[in-house]
Order: C-alpha cells, then sequence, then structure tokens
C-alpha cells in the first residue's frame, strides 16, 4: 500500500513535467520548422539575385554577333571614307597644279578669291551694257540705223555678248574651283576625324567582341567542368552500392559489440535498427534546398544536396557511423568531397570540403569531424560550383538521391 502510494505521488510529480517538456519540445520544434522555412525562402530570394549561366551565354553571344555586325559596318564606313579622303586629296593636287595655288596659304587663296570676284564683276556689266543695246536696238529702227552707222552691228553686238557670257562662265567655274581648294582642306580635316572615331569605335566594339568571345568560352568550359564533376561524383556513388552490403555487415556488428560490452544487448539479437542521422555543421540556414530552381539555373546541374550556410573552415561531422568510401582532393582549383557509406543502404556526401581528416576505409562514427568545411570560391576544394563558403551535404539510399531532410532532425543540442 504505501509503496502503491510512493507509486502515485512519483507519477503526480512527473506528469506535470513530462506535460511540460512535451509542449517545450512541441513549441521548439515548431519554431525550428518556422526557421528553416525562413530560411529556405530568404536563400530561394537571394538566388533569384544570382545571374544565370545560361543567361550569361545568351547574352554573351547577342552581344558576339551584334559587335560582330557592327565592325563590319565600321569596316565598310572606313572604307569608303579612306576612298573620300583620297579623292579629295587628289582634286586638292589637281587644282594645286592648275592655279599654282597653296591650299594651305588662306591669305594668297583670298587674294586669287578677291581677284576673280573683280574680274566677274567686269564681266558682268559689260554682259549688261551690251544686253541693253540689244534690246534698244530691237525697239527702234532708228537708233538701229544708228548702231549701224556707228559700226554697232547687232550680230557683231550678239556675239560678243555670247563670248562675254562663256567667258563670265569660265571665270565663275575658276572662282569655284580656287574657292574649292580654299574649303578643301576643312573637308578633308572633317573626313579624317570621321574615320578617327571610327577608328575608335571600332576598338570598342572588337574589345565588346573579344569580351563576348572570351565569355563564351569560360562558360562552355564551366559547364563542361561542372558536368564532369557531378558524373564522376555520380559514378563513385554507383561504385559504393556494391559496398554497402559489406560497409552495413561491418557496422552493425560493431554496433552490436558495443551493446553487449554494455550489456544492453543479448549475443543472439541481430537487429542493428535504424540509422539515426544528425546535422554535419551546426548551422540550420540552407542557403539552397533539394533540387532547388535557382541552383539548376545558375549551374546547369540538378541540385541533388542541401546547402548549409558554414563558415570557412568550420568542423564537418559525420551525419551517422560509416565507413569512408571516397575521399576526393580537387586540390587548389578542383572539387574535393569525402562520401561515407552507413547502414540499411545509405550513403553521405560532403562537399566543398577545404580540409579532410579522414582515410578511406576507415571506420567513423557519428559526430566525430571528418574535415572542414569550405566553398569560398577560389579556395582548396571549393570548385566551380559554389557562390560562397557552406557545407553541401548529400543524401543517397539505395543508391537514389534524396531530400536531406527526410532523415535530418528537426532540432537538436547544439
Amino acid at each position: 500500500m504505501q509503496s502503491s502510494t510512493a507509486f502515485g505521488l512519483i507519477v503526480s510529480i512527473l506528469l506535470p513535467s513530462l506535460a511540460y517538456a512535451n509542449v517545450q519540445a512541441s513549441t521548439l520544434r515548431a519554431s525550428t520548422t518556422n526557421a528553416i522555412d525562413q530560411a529556405r525562402n530568404v536563400a530561394l530570394e537571394k538566388e533569384k539575385e544570382l545571374p544565370d549561366i545560361f543567361e550569361r551565354q545568351q547574352q554573351a553571344e547577342l552581344q558576339f554577333g551584334l559587335s560582330l555586325a557592327k565592325m563590319q559596318r565600321l569596316q565598310r564606313a572606313k572604307r569608303a571614307v579612306r576612298l573620300d579622303i583620297a579623292a579629295h586629296e587628289k582634286l586638292i593636287d589637281s587644282l594645286q597644279e592648275e592655279f599654282g595655288l597653296d591650299a594651305t596659304d588662306e591669305l594668297s587663296l583670298l587674294f586669287a578669291l578677291e581677284a576673280q570676284r573683280r574680274q566677274l564683276r567686269v564681266l558682268a556689266r559689260r554682259v549688261a551694257r551690251i544686253r541693253n543695246q540689244l534690246a534698244t536696238s530691237d525697239n527702234s529702227f532708228a537708233s538701229s540705223l544708228s548702231s549701224h552707222a556707228l559700226g554697232l552691228h547687232p550680230g557683231k553686238r550678239y556675239e560678243q555678248k555670247m563670248r562675254l557670257h562663256a567667258l563670265t562662265k569660265t571665270r565663275a567655274e575658276v572662282y569655284r574651283k580656287v574657292d574649292m581648294i580654299r574649303g578643301m582642306p576643312k573637308v578633308v580635316a572633317s573626313l579624317r576625324d570621321d574615320h578617327q572615331e571610327m577608328l575608335h569605335s571600332f576598338d570598342e566594339q572588337w574589345a565588346l567582341h573579344a569580351a563576348a568571345k572570351e565569355t563564351l568560352s569560360a562558360s562552355d568550359d564551366q559547364v563542361d567542368e561542372i558536368r564532369r564533376i557531378v558524373r564522376e561524383v555520380e559514378l563513385q556513388v554507383e561504385l559504393l552500392q556494391s559496398k554497402l552490403d559489406d560497409y552495413d555487415r561491418r557496422l552493425c556488428d560493431a554496433a552490436e559489440k558495443q551493446l553487449i560490452l554494455k550489456g544492453l544487448k543479448s549475443g543472439k539479437d541481430r537487429k542493428c535498427g535504424a540509422v539515426a542521422f544528425i546535422w554535419p555543421v551546426p548551422s540550420r540556414y540552407i542557403t539552397a534546398g533539394y533540387l532547388d530552381h535557382g541552383y539548376h539555373r545558375y549551374f546547369g546541374v540538378p541540385h541533388k544536396a542541401i546547402d548549409v550556410r558554414a563558415a570557412q573552415g568550420t568542423d564537418v561531422r559525420a551525419s551517422a557511423n560509416g565507413i569512408v568510401y571516397k575521399v576526393h582532393d580537387g586540390g587548389r582549383y578542383g572539387y574535393s568531397y569525402i562520401l561515407i557509406g552507413h547502414r540499411n543502404g545509405f550513403a553521405t556526401l560532403y562537399g566543398h570540403m577545404s580540409s579532410m581528416r579522414v582515410s578511406e576505409g576507415q571506420e567513423v562514427a557519428q559526430g566525430q569531424v571528418i574535415g572542414l568545411s569550405g566553398g569560398t570560391p577560389g579556395t582548396n576544394g571549393a570548385g566551380p560550383m559554389t557562390t560562397g563558403p557552406h557545407m553541401h551535404f548529400e543524401v543517397i539510399q539505395d543508391g537514389e538521391h534524396i531530400d536531406p531532410m527526410l532523415v535530418l532532425p528537426f532540432f537538436e543540442d547544439l
């Protein structure tokens, strides 16, 4: 009776505590889920701000074509201007030779123009006088007889008028040519300025054309490198499958041994239970989710992982007990990763590692530091598929990638 009373007392004391703990756990789970959702939304918004690798290629292709077309047009325009300059210079030389004038001597050209202008005025007055005389002779028979008596026959006056008119026309042409000589150097100078401007525009288009060509080449190389890395990693995942049965037995034996030594399990029981995973880094801020559209658009390959924000050099821990299958050191410019096999057909991959602290074939315990995170562009192990420091984490089950969020806990003690 006393023991029953004592048990009731214990239960009455523990029940409120357990209820409170459950409420706390539910609240923490809800807030953690909320935080993860918010982080994903922020990450998606950030991804939208990132440039698109294929869009960059399209823009480069457009710039490549536009600059090429503009260069071709400028090339034709430059040739036309050069021919125009040559024609003007030839004309200047012929006119200078014809009139003995120097196109660069502005003063002598002005004197020559003034002399031509005076002669034109004299000729114009003479033509006007003869025209008046002819008009008078047509209107008066008496004046016609008088003019004839004076030797000014209308036919002769008309002939003289035509000669003067021809002389005036020739003199006007000379005046025009002399004036042309005077203005020609300015025309040539203007044409040379146009040609120089075209050369400058051509150089600008050439630079744009070369930059677009380099962007296209770099983008193609980057896409090829990214796809090569993805194929290589997928091959390693496929090869790992043949080892997982052996890993499963080894890990199960090791787990059993520990439980038996602790007296928590009988040697006759061969069940190892499900695999429990932990987060590989302390952060829960996801910068790119599983099969993230923004990632695919940017790098051109599907994102079969989650990217978790982590400062460069953060400790990366094994997400579950396992055996290291592959340690790939990409070096200064390549992609570094660690691939670990676990029980029940699971495997995990840790990408952009800046440093590795395990070796292939080594057994690792859950929570054991296997290396340091990376991801800062241009640093050791970051590779081409990164825009900043983070932890790239993949989970594979029976040879197929799954969303790591399906196996990771919502919250845990940090």
